[in-house]
């Protein structure tokens, strides 16, 4: 069992579920200092161990965004699910409090790392550098994560930004909530250090210097700014050894060149994926309409099958005892959309197509017709329909009727609820001043 981490932009353990019985503060145990080579190197671990996290990559983040698409259905009674799923999030819903908690503990444990390491004595130059650009990549991930979901991103001048603690947290501490344009300095600043710092290539479960400039292309991205996005997207492309599956199927088999980043389980450190869909009794399921969108002859949807009465995604396994299948964080698939995106906004709409079309053919699909883009909202809405084909149950077709603004229009919501709100109980010790509400709830 995971220990359950609490924070506030510092993190407390508690040691049960009674309130009152919480130890405070801890942050950093005394017993997981870093204070030397083999301590650090298990700090480094501990963050990809984070990132195993049930509420994270573990499967919620991903199934909570593709229920609030509605690329996914909750078909239980569990009310995390079932408030997910009606797109109406209240701010004490179970997975907007406990992944706001495990993103914080990853930032936590990745300062520890970038204030310790470099005080240490016995860690080479080559290490140092390596345990470091990892912290700064996983605190960029983070924080990204963080501000996509609880951060108005697509405003730099907003004030709807996050809280940005660097330091390691020793004591109960409050950060206030930073600007929009100050996290997205800090992400972008710690990007840059992972990309010179970390190796160039390397096994997909690790991170490296393609993984952090596929995630400075998505960044780019959010941000506005295109042309480097399209720069970025374009090198890991074009000068990295990723390489598009010639089989849509082969790209879940883990490790593959297509894979940039992916979280590994084990059975020993297992997921969720297969237990929520296929357990005994399912907690979650495709929606018919996600599963029914795919032509007869479109590759991808192989993967999405009509089983005891459900349709379920496959990609994770089929065994609900069997949690070894890796979450795929980035692969090379999404650079050639934001590469297609870059270009069309930049270009105009139809220079985007042939990436997309590259994308279209490997699942056997015919190209699109340029004749019938005429405009970014076109485009657009081209780029939507082949990343909800292309990700299914990966959760990212959520964050293109996100950032695009295409909530009203496809789900016949409120564009606030693109955005979570601030959790409950961190409103609830803090004051209103330093972490205040999203607007609209």
């Amino acid at each position: 069992m995971k220990k359950l981490i609490y924070t506030l932009t510092a993190i407390f353990t508690f040691s049960g579920c009674d309130l009152l019985d919480q130890e405070l503060p801890n942050t950093i145990p005394t017993d997981e200092a870093i204070v030397d080579r083999v301590s650090a190197e298990a700090a480094v671990v501990g963050l990809y161990n984070e990132m195993q996290d049930g509420s994270l990559y573990g499967s919620d983040a991903v199934y909570a965004t593709e229920l609030m698409a509605k690329n996914m259905k909750a078909v239980k009674f569990q009310a995390v699910w079932q408030e997910l799923g009606s797109g109406i999030v209240p701010s004490a819903n179970f997975h907007v409090e406990d992944s706001w908690i495990a993103w914080y503990s990853i930032v936590n444990n990745a300062n520890n790392i970038i204030v310790k390491v470099p005080e240490l004595n016995d860690v080479s130059e080559s290490e140092e550098a390596e345990f470091t650009g990892t912290a700064h990549f996983s605190r960029a991930l983070a924080h990204f994560e963080l501000l996509r979901q609880w951060g108005e991103y697509w405003d730099n001048t907003s004030e709807y930004g996050i809280p940005l603690p660097t330091e390691v947290a020793t004591a109960p501490i409050v950060t206030p909530r930073s600007n929009v344009a100050d996290a997205y300095a800090l992400i972008e600043s710690d990007l840059f250090k992972a990309i010179d710092r970390l190796p160039a290539s390397g096994d997909p479960i690790f991170a490296n210097k393609g993984a952090a400039e596929a995630l400075m292309a998505r960044v780019k991205l959010y941000k506005g700014e295109y042309d480097s996005a399209f720069y970025y997207a374009n090198d890991v492309i074009e000068n990295f050894d990723y390489d598009l599956q010639d089989d849509y199927v082969d790209i879940f088999s883990e490790g593959t060149s297509e894979s940039i980043f992916e979280v590994d389980f084990t059975q020993q450190d297992f997921s969720n994926y297969t237990f929520l869909m296929f357990g005994t009794e399912a907690e979650i399921v495709m929606t018919d309409e996600a599963a029914e969108m795919y032509q007869s002859n479109d590759e991808r949807g192989l993967l999405i099958e009509n089983i005891g009465n459900f349709f379920r995604c496959t990609k994770y396994g089929t065994n609900q005892d069997n949690g070894e299948g890796n979450a795929f964080v980035i692969r090379l698939a999404e650079m050639y959309l934001i590469r297609a995106e870059a270009a069309s906004r930049n270009n105009g709409p139809t220079t985007g197509l042939p990436d997309i079309n590259v994308l279209r053919a490997r699942a056997g699909l015919g190209p699109i017709d340029a004749s019938s883009v005429n405009s970014l909202q076109d485009f657009n809405d081209v780029l939507t329909r082949e990343a909800r084909l292309e990700f299914p149950a990966e959760g990212v077709y959520w964050y293109y009727l996100s950032r695009l603004d295409k909530l009203g229009e496809v789900l016949n919501r409120e564009a606030f609820r693109r955005i979570y709100p601030i959790p409950l109980r961190e409103l609830n010790i803090t004051d209103d001043q330093a972490i205040f509400q999203n607007p609209g709830y």
